[in-house]
């Protein structure tokens, strides 16, 4: 299912620490005769007949720790027809029974008219599929994909970091967020990143660092830097999001620090 761009302004300035997003106390399914679109519309809601949402929280598994992504661990059905509610063709995830803002959104396989009588719309075990993901230049670790999806969909609530900071590796912390070759000679420590990062933009879903990263002058020859990353803490703790860098960064000792240029850290939910 697609994110809508209200969801990716919230989760991601909630995972950076620019604005906490409570997490909603239920979620539930909703049925659609258009897209809803990334702008979460709601206008094509199907109407009338004793349709309403289905309440999705307690029929969602949790998302999973490794791929990120969480399915329907129950069969969900809405309630039977009493009259027309025309085309189905979309469904949608909204935080609340009814109005509310659209979180998740997906065509159907099957696009179908319902009348007045029909079997019930049901949804068999793990056919609702969704997923946190990263895009541009900042992939999303899978400990912080299952901590926005749990989030986003009621699960279990994420507390928005105090701050994060900005690091560099030797080699690719993969989905899984390693940090064993973080770079941790010459001076070297993360950098403060929450006040430098402008907002996630409210249509494009993109942040950017608003303000230049310097390091501390090194004082021995780092490690060549192949990727940069964010994390939750200015020591240990998780990482959040990387991306390779666009070219190896060679730091020498006595020669001038890592700097990252305003807008040059971008980062994205999808």
């Amino acid at each position: 299912m697609a994110m809508t761009a209200y969801l990716q302004k919230k989760l991601g300035d909630h995972a950076i620490g620019k604005a906490s997003y409570t997490m909603p106390a239920a979620v539930y399914l909703a049925l659609f005769s258009a897209s809803p679109g990334e702008n979460g519309s709601l206008a094509s809601e199907v109407a009338g007949g004793s349709y309403a949402r289905v309440s999705l929280t307690s029929l969602m598994g949790a998302f999973d720790a490794v791929t990120g992504i969480a399915t329907n661990a129950s069969v969900v059905t809405f309630p039977g027809p009493t009259a027309t509610w025309g085309l189905a063709q979309f469904i949608g995830i909204v935080d609340a029974s009814t109005a509310g803002n659209v979180l998740f959104y997906a065509q159907l396989d099957n696009a179908k008219v319902i009348n007045a009588g029909d079997s019930a719309v049901s949804f068999p075990t793990g056919s609702i599929m969704v997923q946190i993901a990263g895009a541009i230049s900042g992939m999303i670790s899978s400990y912080l994909m299952k901590k926005l999806g749990d989030h986003a969909i009621g699960k279990a609530s994420y507390t928005m970091p105090a701050g994060v900071y900005h690091g560099l590796l030797a080699g690719d912390p993969t989905v899984a967020g390693s940090l064993a070759s973080e770079i941790g000679v010459g001076s070297y420590v993360r950098q403060p990143l929450t006040a430098a990062m402008g907002a996630f933009d409210a249509t494009s879903g993109v942040a950017v660092n608003t303000a230049a990263i310097s390091y501390p002058a090194p004082t021995a020859d780092y490690p060549v830097a192949n990727y940069s990353f964010i994390a939750d803490a200015v020591s240990g703790g998780y990482l959040l999001f990387a991306n390779q860098l666009p070219s190896p960064l060679s730091i020498r000792n006595g020669a001038a620090p890592a700097l990252f240029e305003a807008g040059s850290i971008q980062l994205t939910m999808a």
